[in-house]
C-alpha cells in the first residue's frame, strides 16, 4: 500500500475490503536484477515494464466482496496512472478488474493463450492484446510488462501464477513487489502453509 501511494490507500479505505487492510501482507523487495543474471536466465529476469499485474479468478466465487474488490482494484490502478497487466479474461473477478480500469480510462495489457479464449472471454478482448501459445508463455509475457503484483481471490490458475512468481522471487529471477487483498482471510491458509515451508527450511 505504501508503494502504491495515497490513491491506493484511499480506495482501500472506501472499499468493502477496508476491514482487511491490516491483513494486506506485502513482501517488500526492490526491483533490482543483476544484468548478468538477466543475460543468463529467461525473459522473466528482463522485466522492465512498470505495469501492475493482477492475479485473480475467472469466476466470481461465492463472496460478492471479492468481485467488489476487483472493481476497486481496477479503478485504483487506472487512477494511479499505472497500466493494468492481466490474463485477458472478461469474466469473473478478472472481468470486474478490467471493466473498472476501462471505465476509469486506464491502460490495459491483456495476455492470453488462444486456447483459453473460449473459457475466459465473453465479448471483445480489452486493451493491447498479446496472444500466446501456452500458459507458460502467458506468464512470461505478463512478468515482462510488470514490476508489481496484486493477488485477489481465485482458483488453481491464480495460485499457479502466484507460486511461480514467488519461486522466481526466491531465485532472484523476477523481483516484483507482491501484495495480497486478503478478503475474509481468503489467503490465511496459504500464509500458514508458507510459514510452515519456511519453518521446515524449504523456503527462505
Amino acid at each position: 500500500a505504501e508503494y502504491m501511494g495515497e490513491p491506493f490507500k484511499a480506495f482501500i479505505a472506501k472499499a468493502t475490503v477496508a476491514p482487511y487492510l491490516e491483513k494486506l501482507e506485502v513482501i517488500f523487495t526492490k526491483i533490482i536484477v543483476d544484468p548478468r543474471l538477466a543475460a543468463a536466465t529467461s525473459q522473466h529476469a528482463q522485466a522492465s515494464g512498470d505495469g501492475i499485474l493482477v492475479f485473480c479468478g475467472a469466476r466470481n466465487g461465492k463472496n460478492p466482496a471479492n468481485v467488489e474488490a476487483g472493481t476497486s482494484t481496477g479503478t485504483a490502478i487506472a487512477k494511479r496512472g499505472r497500466t493494468l497487466v492481466y490474463g485477458g479474461g472478461t469474466v469473473g473477478i478478472m472481468g470486474a478488474v478490467v471493466t473498472a480500469a476501462l471505465a476509469a480510462k486506464g491502460q490495459i495489457r491483456s495476455v492470453i493463450p488462444r486456447s483459453m479464449i473460449a473459457r475466459e472471454v465473453s465479448g471483445e478482448m480489452q486493451g493491447d492484446v498479446t496472444y500466446t501459445h501456452t500458459m507458460a508463455q502467458r506468464k512470461s509475457v505478463m512478468f515482462s510488462f510488470s514490476n508489481t503484483v496484486i493477488v485477489l481471490p481465485g482458483g488453481l490458475g491464480t495460485f499457479d501464477e502466484l507460486l511461480e512468481t514467488i519461486t522466481l522471487l526466491q531465485l532472484n529471477a523476477y523481483r516484483p513487489k507482491i501484495g495480497f487483498l486478503n478478503i475474509n482471510n481468503f489467503f490465511e491458509a496459504f500464509f500458514v502453509f508458507l510459514r510452515h515451508l519456511i519453518s521446515e527450511g524449504y523456503v527462505e
